[in-house]
């Protein structure tokens, strides 16, 4: 165990057919997927990274996650 204040952790749930709303913040971010869902980067076309595939959203960009037909289920770091 290690106490750490440049990382967060967690994990995001979403509904079935919910999406979570466009987000920007200042730590870069990293996710990976658990179960199936879309994302989107920027002004982009929503993609879906694939069970177990993931995506890095660099500091201060917009992005956004949706859920279809089952929850999504996603683990995510924060480098603060």
């Amino acid at each position: 165990m290690e106490s750490r204040y440049d990382v967060q952790l967690g994990f995001s749930l979403l509904a079935p057919r919910a999406r979570y709303p466009d987000d920007r913040h200042p730590p870069e971010a990293a996710y990976v997927l658990i179960s199936a869902g879309e994302f989107r980067q920027r002004d982009g076309d929503w993609f879906d990274p694939g069970i177990g595939g993931g995506l890095h959203n660099p500091p201060g960009s917009q992005h956004a996650m949706r859920s279809g037909t089952s929850p999504l289920i996603a683990l995510w770091c924060l480098l603060v």
